[in-house]
């Protein structure tokens, strides 16, 4: 089930930026970047008992980055976003089953977390690092490990 049908974004909020840089990297280093995308749902309060539900996202786009050699991290980048999703159309759906569908709204919400993290990204400095446009269509292509809970 592809909740995209389903639900329209009603509106996003940036909750929490989070950057550590442990090493200067310089625009020419080879730099493994890890990227870690979470997505939690949870239904929203006050819907009124014939409107139709509402559910809020929480999404977490984390990019740890390792020089090769190197033993700790050379920098920790988070940015936590909420998204708010209103049903527009279909059956009125509870959170068990949204909760079982929610990541067919990474392709929605994925480029919405990746352009917050691609500018904190710039302003510590680290314009070199790459990160891939879409987690779930990568053409075949070899990208950086990745999870999606």
């Amino acid at each position: 089930m592809n909740l995209l049908e389903l639900f329209s974004l009603r509106h996003t909020q940036v909750t929490h930026v989070h950057a550590e840089l442990h090493e200067q990297v310089a625009n020419d280093q080879r730099i493994q970047a890890k990227i870690e995308l979470n997505l939690t749902p949870k239904e929203m309060s006050g819907n009124g008992q014939n409107s139709m539900p509402a559910f809020q996202i929480s999404v977490g786009l984390t990019c740890v980055g390792e020089l090769q050699g190197a033993k700790q991290p050379a920098f920790n980048l988070q940015v936590v976003m909420q998204a708010a999703y209103q049903q527009v159309q279909g059956e009125a759906m509870k959170l068990a089953e949204f909760s079982q569908h929610h990541s067919t709204l990474t392709r929605q919400l994925y480029p919405l977390a990746h352009q917050h993290l691609r500018g904190l990204m710039l302003q510590v400095g680290l314009e070199q690092v790459k990160l891939p446009y879409d987690l779930l269509n990568t053409g075949g292509a070899a990208i950086a490990p990745q999870s999606l809970h």
